[in-house]
């Protein structure tokens, strides 16, 4: 007797499929082994209404229900739907999708090649879809919410909560799709809380493109006033970017499970620890996990946060601070603070496979910032007394609260409307960097050791506010 062919790969990814070994024979085998037995123990299960109930409703045709039931308890699904294999592009993005329409149940062959190894979630989605037909067979009208997800859950034994429910049952699964050219309505798996498994792996790459894209636009700091080329800001910013992203990769890889609440929790233990994590524009005034915020809706989980650090270089000052005439014998330093700051926003939608699905969120205005301040001090942190000449005068120099103060900022661009640009397209991402400012206010007192022969009064006084800036 011929196995029946439950599955049909559209000619448009057959040879992409076959490239990896996948065949309507591989696909179907699949189905047969690993879906089609879970059904027949479901429908063998005295649970078996019970938990149509809570996935369908109550309102609904019994008779074909407990026709679908014996046919399924026996081993029968001759009335089983179509299933097809399509492009990504064709599904809108969506992994799979189930047309009342056409009868058939569409997966995304992009899905289908990215998860070959991974029949656990491939189960998860045909069993989602097949929700979605049963759905369609016993209800006239489509109940609000995924219930293709809820029969998918259950199906499979496991518990779903009343918050798993409410959640499930507020989704909106309606999407059209585009099959020969006509646009078909269907309900389709848009969760994207199951693409949330991808996104630990891909960290990494998003703060890297983050770094490679600011360090081209850093602007050289090889000649800012009174230090020269001391100040290496590329550096700075690298070991602050670098330094955060090993701490987050690090704790999204303990395998601390990949909902919402799992990795704004990784998130923050990564980053709260070691006083990373800045405190965001909530009510309160202190940091805490809700500065790891989460922007949620049916289509995208987003997890925004700000991070900063001030470093505190060990910075040397420039030869005669820059002033040649006054022969200025320099003992002492900058008390330096560089304090850099980065707005990071990433996420995942309810695209097809992993690359597709996750985002890098540059909506954010000015996500990076540098601030530079330094003040003149001697080696035991107190204001810098400076010696040298005045023509044929010799003098000393007291500070009295000078500065150089050095900015620069940068937007990141691109993506779409949203400001979120895919992971397989993150070289398109774009900068807008401003120019590098630097002042340096030098105030100095200046004792020459002279008198005014015809007064007596001293000849100290403060040297006139000097602002040197690029």
């Amino acid at each position: 007797m011929t196995k029946r062919k439950y599955i049909s790969i559209h000619s448009s990814s057959t040879a992409n499929l076959a490239q990896i070994g996948l065949s309507n024979n591989a696909i179907n085998d699949t189905l047969v082994s690993l879906i089609l037995p879970t059904l027949t123990d479901f429908a063998s299960n005295t649970g078996f209404r019970q938990a149509t109930t809570v996935a369908f409703g109550n309102n609904f045709n019994t008779k074909k229900l407990e026709a679908l039931h014996h046919q399924w308890a026996a081993g029968n699904f001759s009335q089983f739907p179509t299933i097809k294999i399509l492009s990504a592009t064709d599904l809108g993005g969506a992994r799979s999708a189930f047309s009342k329409t056409t009868n058939t149940i569409y997966i995304s062959a992009d899905f289908v090649a990215d998860q070959a190894n991974n029949p656990s979630l491939f189960k998860d989605v045909l069993l989602e879809e097949i929700g979605h037909f049963v759905d369609a067979k016993i209800n006239k009208i489509d109940p609000q919410g995924d219930e293709g997800k809820i029969f998918a859950n259950l199906v499979q034994g496991r518990a779903v909560t009343e918050q798993n429910l409410q959640q499930f049952q507020q989704a909106n699964d309606a999407i059209t799709i585009t099959v020969n050219g006509k646009t078909l309505a269907a309900e389709a798996d848009i969760d994207p809380a199951s693409n949330l498994q991808f996104l630990p792996a891909k960290v990494d790459a998003l703060f890297d493109k983050i770094k490679s894209i600011i360090n081209d636009n850093i602007p050289s700091t090889s000649d800012l006033p009174l230090i020269g080329n001391k100040l290496d800001l590329k550096a700075s910013i690298n070991t602050f970017i670098d330094d955060v992203k090993s701490k987050v990769v690090t704790e999204l890889g303990k395998g601390q499970g990949n909902t919402i609440a799992a990795i704004q929790q990784a998130l923050f233990n990564a980053l709260n620890s070691t006083n990373l994590l800045l405190d965001s524009d909530d009510p309160d005034s202190v940091v805490t996990i809700n500065d790891i915020q989460v922007i949620q809706d049916n289509t995208s989980i987003a997890f925004k946060f700000n991070i900063g650090t001030v470093a505190h270089p060990n910075i040397s000052l420039y030869q005669n601070l820059g002033l040649p005439n006054l022969g200025l014998d320099i003992s002492g330093g900058l008390s330096a603070d560089l304090d850099i700051s980065l707005g990071v926003g990433f996420g995942v939608d309810n695209f097809s496979n992993d690359q597709n699905a996750i985002f890098l969120d540059t909506s954010v205005a000015k996500e990076f910032q540098a601030h530079f301040l330094g003040k003149l001090v001697d080696g035991s942190n107190n204001p810098l007394t400076l010696d040298g000449t005045l023509g044929f005068l010799h003098i000393e120099a007291t500070d009295q609260g000078s500065a150089l103060t050095a900015d620069f900022a940068a937007d990141l661009k691109g993506g779409d409307a949203q400001g979120r640009i895919r992971f397989n397209n993150l070289d398109t991402i774009d900068i807008d960097a401003d120019a590098l400012t630097a002042d340096a206010d030098l105030k100095l007192f200046i004792d020459t050791g002279v008198s005014d022969p015809s007064t007596g009064a001293s000849l100290n006084g403060p040297l006139p506010s000097k602002l040197i800036g690029i």
